[in-house]
């Protein structure tokens, strides 16, 4: 969001500074939050996924699937 309100002002509060600056200052920490969140997102989703499908007795998903490879494996 921050980076379409620097776009669409001409780059105002950005323009200064030099590439690497921008780089190291800018893009790198304002990316941390967009991969951080998603990798999370992944991980919780196929967590959930995998409890109900061990709840539901499922066996043909793939969620399912997994669940008893790691039943097997603890076994």
């Amino acid at each position: 969001m921050i980076s379409l309100n620097e776009f669409h002002s001409g780059f105002e509060n950005v323009k200064h500074n030099t590439p690497s600056d921008l780089v190291l200052l800018y893009i790198l920490p304002n990316g941390a939050w967009l991969v951080g969140p998603s990798y999370l997102i992944y991980v919780f989703g196929r967590d959930i996924l995998l409890g109900l499908a061990i709840a539901s007795g499922d066996t043909k998903s793939a969620p399912a699937k997994a669940a008893s490879t790691l039943r097997s494996k603890a076994e």
